[in-house]
């Protein structure tokens, strides 16, 4: 499997992002992804149409394609990556210019009327419990709901992958794919439904029936996380990560709450929901990076803590909160008397600016 390597980075990089860990970024990750990416780069060849193609290469649990969408995301999600850490770690790498080539003449993902292909040749099975061919849904994020002419591949996609196998059948495995895709496109109910089909198939233990194995438990960890907060950020943008607060809640959870969960920026993030609305959000910075989030709050907003913030509008929604190393705030509607919690202490409150 070419992608193994690169798909163990994302990983990685995850463990970075979540961090903010620079020595980690500049003396494992980066050797290893510029690595891990310079296979693909031999491996390319660009064809009569002007783009660079990938030969053949293992889609998993699937076979062989030509320009298989497994390696096609990893190998333009990695290009992005390099280029983002090299700019992080101020290196002026001689290899830029080729991961800049490949990320504007890589050709677009195979798609036909079931969304993403699993090659150029080959469409996605109607029987699968491996959607290799779906990670730049998840977990890249390199086809996204923020994008606008994203929204019609995304649907035909999902579709076919919930529609793969019946009541009865493998569910956790297929469900361990399912769920987190639902959530990362907003569908709260749908992931609500992957996770209790899930469920179903593992013993109280937390075993998958078939055979000892927890993957599936830890993927139910996984989409209960993705319901709650997501912070990904789209890898060929160079904003950082937006936390997003309840993304995917589904109706029946009326009443919510949840503290200390990491967001990428290295973030402690908590927040409470109580009939259907958000009442407060919780942010604590660990690395002083820029905080852009979505708090999914009513109305005006309120931020209390240890002395007045500043708050951006980046648009209806969305705000660019200024916090140190080591700073808390919360965000709370301005208008409204909340139970709050303890933290942060002394508050001070301000409204929008």
């Amino acid at each position: 499997l070419v992608g193994n390597l690169p798909w163990t980075m994302h990983n990685l990089w995850m463990q970075y992002r979540y961090s903010m860990d620079d020595a980690m970024l500049r003396e494992t990750i980066y050797p290893l992804l510029r690595r891990a990416i310079n296979l693909y780069l031999h491996m390319v060849r660009e064809e009569p149409d002007g783009e660079l193609h990938l030969p053949p290469t293992y889609s998993p649990e699937t076979g062989v394609f030509a320009d298989c969408n497994f390696d096609l995301a990893l190998f333009k999600w990695g290009c992005h990556t390099l280029l983002k850490a090299s700019q992080r770690l101020k290196l002026d790498d001689p290899l830029i210019p080729r991961w800049k080539a490949v990320v504007e003449r890589l050709p677009d993902y195979p798609v036909d009327e079931h969304g993403f292909r699993l090659g150029r040749d080959k469409s996605s099975s109607a029987n699968h419990q491996h959607f290799s061919n779906l990670l730049m849904i998840y977990p890249l994020h390199l086809v996204n709901i923020e994008q606008e002419d994203a929204a019609e591949v995304l649907k035909r996609s999902f579709d076919r992958a919930r529609s793969t196998v019946g009541p009865g059948q493998r569910q956790a495995m297929v469900q361990a794919h399912v769920g987190p895709i639902a959530a990362a496109l907003g569908l709260g109910d749908a992931a609500l439904e992957s996770l209790r089909r899930l469920q179903g198939d593992l013993y109280p233990n937390g075993l998958w029936y078939e055979s000892p194995c927890i993957e599936s438990t830890l993927a139910a960890a996984n989409i209960i996380q993705d319901m709650l907060i997501q912070s990904w950020s789209d890898p060929a943008l160079a904003e950082p990560g937006l936390i997003r607060i309840f993304p995917a809640v589904p109706s029946a959870w009326k009443d919510v709450e949840f503290h200390d969960l990491r967001a990428e920026g290295a973030f402690l993030v908590s927040a409470k929901r109580s009939a259907g609305k958000t009442e407060w959000v919780r942010i604590k910075s660990l690395a002083g990076e820029p905080c852009r989030v979505r708090p999914h709050l009513p109305g005006e907003i309120r931020l209390m803590g240890e002395h007045a913030f500043k708050m951006q509008t980046l648009s209806p929604g969305t705000y660019q909160i200024h916090l140190k190393q080591g700073e808390a705030v919360l965000l709370c509607p301005a208008r409204e008397s909340l139970s709050l919690p303890a933290q942060p202490s002394s508050p001070r409150s301000q409204g929008n600016p």
